[in-house]
């Protein structure tokens, strides 16, 4: 009797444990049924829901897509990269802002150091700008004064003309770029100071962190 016993525990221990590994998949069929079954049925165009017999998730696979849901999906995975992405620079902008500098005064000194550097760039191209304008006004004066007295305009002389049209040209856009260059500098050291004193005000911002993805 008592091997008996044992022979029943054995067999249910054995059912139990088959039991508690077995997966139970979840799906919907052509017709719009809930399907149920203990065999794994496959791709399927709604997408599989695997389970354990007690209705724990263990994981969901995809359906068929179509054209527009993979391109859609494509879309949102680049999108979520990107924001992830943002993230990331602005977490490492975060902290090398804090610590770089201990106070906004510092922030100002870089600034001011970085303007004049590109204020004497500036100067450099306006002095630049105003020479090469006046020889281009020089070229052109003696160009019309060759033409009024009926002379032919020399080769050289053209030649001249549109080489220092192609500098000023040039210098011009030189000099628009460093202007832009001051503007974002100043533009950037506001900013800067801005988000400097909303990270060292605030305990909760202070403790910089990598961002969760």
């Amino acid at each position: 009797m008592r091997s008996i016993y044992r022979c029943v525990w054995i067999t249910s221990t054995i059912c139990m444990a088959q039991y508690s590994h077995a997966e139970l998949y979840r799906w919907v069929d052509e017709a719009g049924h809930v399907q149920y079954s203990d065999k794994n049925p496959g791709t399927t165009k709604s997408g599989t829901t695997v389970m354990t017999p007690r209705g724990t998730l263990i994981k969901k696979t995809d359906g068929v897509l179509t054209p527009e849901e993979k391109l859609q999906r494509e879309q949102d995975a680049k999108a979520k990269r990107e924001q992830d992405r943002q993230k990331e620079e602005a977490f490492l902008r975060d902290k090398a802002l804090v610590s770089s500098f201990d106070s906004t005064a510092e922030i100002d000194r870089k600034r001011d150091r970085n303007l004049q550097q590109i204020q004497g760039d500036i100067n450099s191209l306006r002095s630049r700008f105003k020479s090469t304008e006046a020889r281009l006004n020089a070229y052109h004066t003696q160009s019309a004064m060759l033409q009024k007295s009926g002379k032919p305009v020399p080769e050289d002389l053209n030649k001249d003309i549109k080489d220092t049209e192609v500098d000023l040209l040039a210098t011009k856009r030189a000099l628009d770029g460093k202007l832009a260059d001051k503007q974002r500098i100043i533009a950037q050291a506001e900013a800067d100071k801005k988000r400097f004193l909303e990270l060292t005000q605030d305990p909760a911002k202070t403790a910089l962190t990598t961002p969760s993805k």
